[in-house]
């Protein structure tokens, strides 16, 4: 029985700063660019920072994965068993929501695997999905919080989580608008500076500044944002439990090939009696 089933959204936020604050001061001890922010694609483009990156995001994706299954899984024993509801429209719900959070996972392991100086269409693709299937995960997750009664957990949780959302949404709001719409840089602004190592910076100077700077300060608080909202999720996993997969070999272990015909009923009833709990 494994009973800190808590660690797993812990481990997702542990994992997802280590992997972008490590390498953005890895890259900076190395001088591969200022202390300045930037883009969280922009801190995980060079080497050996960029496999710092990839290899912190990767395991914060497993623990994120695990988490959000366990967070299904809970929904299903809390109402399904516990409650004796009828399977209906809220497990559909729940479990609709838990494929979005796949689908985010999967995108977050394409943006920290293909850099976007490399791979620019794929790391697109990634981030697009990591940022739009996630606040569809998460605001999912509020309103299924406030409709399903009783809850499984306090009001005053439900409030704190809708305020995170709210905040994470309004951030890569404004993150996607600066980028694509460039609202603060001036009509005379005149051509952008030239990249170095792949990455475009911009001193305090430049037109290009306070437009890059609002795109990518809200885009490092919504990544926060969101790894506080799945951090939420340790309050309700902390009394919960797993219960260890059990597996029963087969009594005589020799390949089916070799038993007779009489032996080989016998054969099949053992392996049947393999078990997962």
């Amino acid at each position: 029985m494994f009973t800190k089933v808590w660690v797993f959204p812990v481990m997702f936020v542990i994992c997802s700063l280590v992997g972008m604050y490590g390498s953005f001061f890895t890259g900076v001890f190395l001088g591969h660019f200022p202390l300045q922010m930037n883009f969280i694609s922009a801190i995980g483009a060079l080497p050996p920072e960029r496999c710092i990156f990839a290899m912190f995001i990767n395991a914060a994706v497993f623990f994120m994965a695990v988490t959000v299954y366990l967070r299904h899984r809970q929904i299903v024993e809390y109402y399904g068993h516990r409650l004796q509801m009828q399977f209906g429209v809220w497990r559909v719900c729940s479990t609709m929501l838990t494929a979005f959070a796949f689908l985010s996972a999967f995108g977050i392991s394409l943006l920290a695997n293909f850099p976007d100086i490399d791979v620019k269409i794929v790391h697109r693709i990634g981030s697009t999905m990591a940022f739009f299937f996630g606040l569809l995960y998460i605001w999912g997750q509020v309103v299924f919080g406030y409709i399903m009664s009783p809850a499984m957990t306090t009001k005053a949780m439900s409030h704190f989580r809708l305020l995170i959302v709210i905040l994470a949404t309004e951030t890569l709001i404004l993150y996607e608008v600066c980028v694509n719409s460039h609202i603060f840089i001036p009509a005379d602004a005149g051509p952008r500076p030239p990249r170095k190592n792949g990455i475009r910076w911009y001193t305090p100077d430049s037109p290009y500044y306070i437009n890059h700077m609002a795109a990518t300060i809200s885009e490092w608080l919504g990544v926060i944002f969101v790894d506080i909202f799945i951090l939420t999720f340790a309050n309700e996993l902390q009394f919960a439990y797993l219960q260890v997969p059990r597996l029963r070999f087969i009594n005589e272990p020799r390949r089916l090939s070799e038993t007779t015909d009489g032996e080989e009923e016998s054969f099949a009833q053992s392996h049947q009696s393999f078990e997962v709990y």
